[in-house]
């Protein structure tokens, strides 16, 4: 009874753990190896079960139909569960702009019937359906058809065919017969970028990192892909909605050589395209696209202080962060805006050189037409004017000596001078004075201590009419521009992408629903391997770095931030005509990662790529894991030094806003819109878990502090209302947070 129960039960485990331990295996890549390998797989369970139930007097012809069934049952479950997760349409939001000819559309009707046709059965019965259509000639007949319909196409309508009809599923069945054709000097030259995006997100899908022709298809996609085309191509792959990117493609589907030229190709257009555009736009952004890279727990949303996740305990686990989403949308917008500046600014002084070559204004009609929009003068900005060096005081009590000093110098250099923390021992005030005074008769008042009803305001009609501007902000935004959002996060990598799929489903899809966020992001996954390492460093008492404490905390903060730097670095080599903002906490190796991409991440030309990174302040200073830990640095010393590096720490989303408003990030709009999104939001949050355990009136002080550094920035018409602390009674608390007010 032993034997026969447990071989059988040791090849199913041995079978199970080679399929799901590495996605990576033929197995994965062959739809006939896929039906053997799962018919082996539910015969060995069913004769598992069968013997263990021998008590029940099975007979034999009753156990063999039952091993049959189970056979076909998990072929039928195998191609579904395939068809569902992998043979899926690109999803890109870009393919809706698409228009076709009535032929076009009729050819994507005809190629749809043709696909459902030749997958019909194939399943359900372990390759049988397959191999009589083969023997009838049927399923060659379906090819050539396909073949003979994309040959004969025009281009644009080539285009829209392909646009919409479910490539993936097209390959699985021709890619031997379609990829030759597509992939042709002749035709490849007629595919538009968002087509050749579609067929790479194809080549994804059905596998290819054992198919040595799929891998050459795909390269040479992408090396006849120059200069700005290939920047929105790698924008339109990372757009798709799920795991199958620009980083999964070259790191991980292309082998050998394929991948070495294809990064090389990269590498060297991303250079020119780079060139280009600085030649376009001389007074403009550093980098064609500005992309930011954020971490998720106590960055995103809270953790709870729920261990591995996080440490920030000041709002329930899986809130997000008042404003976190909103600062993401400014900050690319507000690069977008730079880059319309810059245009602008060109054109003018275009126009004026043509006016001094003329000796007169040849283009006064259109002048008197069309007024120039007055644009404020960054370098010129006077700082007891624009309310900068208010901000500075309010927001991180910057000492007097450097109010003296930033007073007879400009604010928005390279650098911030936003930094510094309140005194030890010293609280900040509820209410310090402020240079624009805002009246408490207009303060915004929460509900109820622990009631969800319904806030009210004094300028309600006019903070309703600012939302309504801040949500037509985000709908205005062009559909072809691609979200340039990255999600840098130490959650492990799974099989088949099992983990980014469930973030994406849960974490993100919300959110897009919702209109906070603007489409998919990237994310980039960490390692499973990280924290069994840290245990074994702990255990063998060896450091992580010299200087740092030989404590669990540190060694798993080390081994996290050292796995994100090089997923940073991979993805970012990837991408050389972008410039990047980095977005952590200080909670779990984050100022880490950010300490080194100061001097790693740079351009040929020796310029830093990572223009600042906002920390997120969840711990104290003193308790943050850095390589400045030493005797000789204090907390203000290294504050210091984080904010020489372009490092900087706040409490709040608005804080970063602020700083980012400050380094010439965004508009007043743009910070307008943050504060604002981020004062209803935690109206949103309170109302929503208002009988939480959460410490309400440390929130609301934190948020009200930054609140005023904000207006202080602001003109008095995009003046924000602050917060209502809500009674001692309301907010007391049993959780306890270890980040200072």
């Amino acid at each position: 009874m032993f034997l026969p129960l447990s071989w059988p039960t040791l090849v199913f485990c041995v079978l199970l753990i080679v399929y799901v331990g590495d996605d990576r295996t033929p197995l994965h890549f062959s739809r006939t190896v896929r039906r053997f390998y799962w018919a082996i797989l539910s015969a060995l369970i069913t004769w598992i079960i069968l013997t263990t139930l021998n008590r029940f007097d099975f007979e034999r012809a009753e156990g063999v139909w039952i091993i049959v069934i189970a056979v076909i049952a998990a072929s039928l479950v195998e191609d579904q569960i395939q068809r569902q997760r992998n043979l899926r349409p690109f999803t890109s939001k870009a393919v809706a702009i698409v228009q076709g000819t009535p032929e076009a559309q009729g050819k994507a009707e005809y190629l749809t019937s043709v696909i459902h046709t030749a997958n019909e059965w194939q399943g359900s019965t372990i390759g049988i359906a397959k191999f009589f259509s083969l023997a009838r000639g049927r399923l060659q007949r379906h090819r050539n058809s396909i073949r003979e319909v994309l040959k004969s196409s025009h281009p644009t309508d080539l285009n829209y065919m392909l646009l919409h009809v479910n490539c993936a599923a097209l390959l699985e069945i021709a890619d031997a017969t379609v990829l030759p054709v597509l992939t042709s000097p002749n035709c490849l030259h007629h595919l538009s970028v968002i087509t050749r995006a579609a067929l790479l997100d194809a080549l994804q899908k059905v596998g290819m990192r054992h198919r040595p022709m799929r891998q050459l298809w795909a390269k040479e996609i992408i090396v006849n892909t120059f200069s700005g085309d290939l920047s929105r191509l790698k924008a339109l792959l990372d757009d798709g909605g799920d795991y199958h990117t620009t980083f999964k493609l070259v790191y991980s589907d292309l082998q050998g050589n394929n991948q070495k030229e294809v990064k090389r190709h990269m590498q060297v257009q991303g250079q020119k395209a780079l060139s280009a555009f600085q030649r376009q736009h001389p007074q403009g952004p550093p980098g064609i696209s500005l992309k930011v890279i954020s971490d998720i727990d106590d960055t995103l949303m809270c953790s709870g202080g729920r261990w591995p996740a996080g440490r920030d305990k000041r709002l329930p686990p899986l809130c997000v962060y008042p404003g976190v989403l909103a600062l993401y949308n400014e900050l690319d917008l507000g690069h977008m805006q730079r880059i319309e500046a810059s245009k602008r600014a060109a054109e003018e002084h275009k126009r004026s050189m043509l006016e001094q070559l003329w000796g007169g204004s040849s283009g006064a009609e259109s002048d008197a037409e069309e007024e120039p929009r007055p644009q404020r003068e960054r370098s010129s900005l006077n700082p007891q004017r624009s309310g900068l060096l208010a901000a500075t005081t309010l927001l991180l009590r910057t000492t007097a000596s450097e109010v003296a000093t930033m007073a007879q110098h400009p604010v928005r250099t390279g650098r911030s001078v936003l930094f510094g923390e309140p005194p030890e021992g010293e609280e900040p005030d509820v209410e310090p004075p402020s240079p624009r005074t805002v009246k408490r008769g207009i303060r915004t008042t929460l509900s109820r201590p622990l009631q969800g009803g319904e806030a009210t305001a004094g300028s309600r009609s006019a903070e309703a009419a600012r939302r309504r501007e801040a949500q037509q902000r985000r709908r205005d935004r062009p559909a072809t521009h691609a979200n340039h959002l990255v999600f840098l996060s130490a959650r492990p990598e799974s099989y088949r992408g099992w983990t980014e799929e469930l973030s994406l489903r849960s974490i993100f899809d919300p959110l897009i629903i919702s209109g906070d966020m603007p489409g998919p992001p990237v994310l980039l996954m960490g390692s499973l391997r990280s924290g069994p390492q840290a245990l074994y460093d702990y255990s063998v008492g060896t450091r992580s770095f010299r200087g740092s404490p030989r404590t669990l905390d540190s060694l798993l903060a080390s081994r996290l931030a050292k796995r994100k730097l090089q997923r940073f670095k991979e993805y970012a080599a990837l991408y050389p005509e972008c410039c990047w903002v980095f977005i952590g906490d200080n909670g779990q190796g984050d100022v880490l990662v950010a300490e080194k991409l100061e001097q790693e991440i740079r351009g040929p030309d020796g310029q830093q790529r990572v223009l600042a990174s906002f920390i997120h302040s969840v711990i104290p200073a003193k308790a943050t894991v850095s390589y400045l830990q030493s005797s000789r640095y204090d907390k203000y010393a290294r504050l210091a030094a984080w904010r020489d590096r372009n490092i900087y720490f706040h409490k709040t989303h608005v804080g970063m806003a602020v700083q980012a408003f400050t380094l010439g990030f965004m508009e007043e709009a743009g910070l307008h819109v943050v504060a604002l999104e981020a004062v209803t939001a935690l109206r949103r949050v309170r109302a929503r878990f208002a009988f939480e355990d959460v410490d309400w009136g440390r929130v609301i002080r934190q948020l009200n502090r930054d609140l005023r550094a904000a207006n202080a920035c602001l003109p008095d018409e995009l003046q924000i209302s602050l917060i209502a602390i809500p009674t001692t009674s309301a907010v007391t608390s049993r959780r306890t947070s270890t980040v200072e007010d």
